[in-house]
């Protein structure tokens, strides 16, 4: 009998693969089935390795021969980084291409659900890291930086520093194993990831005592956002739903909704929520933001016109798609259609701390740190 040869580090991203691959079939036969190709005549060239789950594949390998193999975190962050890419899938005839925009997000959502599993042995804390890791891994590419290198380095220790410079880290490593993971004729980064890696991100309160809070809840439909609000009494809660309700006139919300599109109410409802917002701010009220506030877009929109006596927070509320899913349906009098919903997912981008002096998130309406 030959010996085992294999080390600790191998075993463990064995065990994982193996529960992925005997707990959640659907999901790898999904990753298996899903090309980065769009035909033999048309492949895409950063992922010649051809199905997302060889690329997975070779993305955990990748962690398993670094330095970093002794990281959960980062091990499940390389076998889950892209479960979302099958249902964020989208080809392109037009250009002959598949592209996977928001995949990262979706990717994160479903990996929530799965991490709550206890034969994984995660911490809280540990799964809200991966959670953000995740949704965060191909961030350095979505094109918001500066070319400049100096000018970068500021908006990226800008953004980041709130997180702690381990979590830069590990994402850093993360993208590293993606890479490595990517059978591509183009040049690999790991130059730029070196340079990277010297930034210091030190997590540093920002909040001030003599400042007026503005409150942002971040999350999707039936995440538990609106159930939260018992904690800001005395806040003005800015919610559009609320104004919905109120210029619609139905209290059913499907039917509400319904006539928002039919009518097109969706310019006035709009205009309703910028006068409460500038109504609170003129009156130097504490604000909650009860949006779905997803999008760095989205949330601009608001951020971009608070006083230097504000400053902002966002809480991040945490579940699984599969339990997103299931409260929407069952929750008949404000459900949202399937279709409306699947975009949120592929919409939502993790905040940053360019856009606010703390994030947190709320688990099971607990709030605790990000880092």
């Amino acid at each position: 009998m030959l010996p085992n040869h294999y080390s600790p580090k191998q075993t463990q991203a064995a065990h994982w693969t193996q529960w992925l691959m005997q707990d959640h079939p659907a999901l790898v036969n999904a990753m298996r089935e899903t090309s980065h190709h769009f035909s033999a005549e048309n492949l895409n060239p950063w992922h010649l390795e051809g199905d997302v789950w060889a690329h997975t594949m070779l993305v955990l390998q990748a962690y398993v021969r670094s330095e970093n193999a002794h990281d959960p975190c980062l091990g499940l962050t390389a076998l889950l980084h892209d479960i979302g890419k099958p249902v964020a899938a989208k080809v392109l005839h037009h250009r002959q291409r598949v592209v996977f925009q928001g995949h990262e997000s979706y990717s994160a959502w479903i990996a929530w659900g799965l991490l709550q599993d206890e034969a994984l042995g995660l911490s809280r804390a540990e799964q809200c890291r991966i959670f953000s890791l995740i949704a965060l891994h191909g961030c350095l590419y979505t094109g918001w930086f500066s070319d400049d290198q100096s000018a970068r380095d500021a908006q990226l220790t800008r953004a980041f520093s709130g997180f702690g410079q381990t979590f830069w880290q590990q994402l850093l490593a993360q993208i590293d194993h993606d890479s490595q993971g990517q059978i591509t004729l183009n040049a690999n980064n790991k130059k730029e990831l070196q340079q990277l890696n010297q930034l210091l991100m030190q997590p540093e309160s920002k909040i001030q005592s003599d400042t007026i809070p503005i409150v942002f809840f971040v999350g999707l439909p039936a995440s538990g956002k609106t159930t939260y609000r018992r904690h800001y009494e005395g806040y003005t809660i800015i919610a559009r739903d609320d104004v919905l309700h109120q210029i619609t006139g139905e209290t059913h919300y499907r039917k509400a909704w319904q006539r928002q599109e039919d009518e097109q109410l969706s310019p006035r409802i709009e205009q309703a929520l910028e006068r409460q917002f500038k109504q609170a701010i003129a009156q130097n009220k504490s604000i909650v933001m009860d949006l779905t506030n997803l999008s760095r877009k989205a949330r601009k929109r608001w951020l971009n016109q608070l006083p230097s006596h504000y400053q902002a927070q966002a809480l991040i509320f945490l579940a699984s798609e599969a339990d997103i899913w299931q409260r929407n349906h069952q929750r008949q009098e404000k459900s949202l259609p399937n279709e409306a919903l699947h975009d949120m997912f592929l919409r939502f981008e993790h905040p940053l701390f360019d856009e606010f002096e703390r994030i947190d998130y709320v688990v099971n309406q607990q709030r605790m740190p990000i880092n």
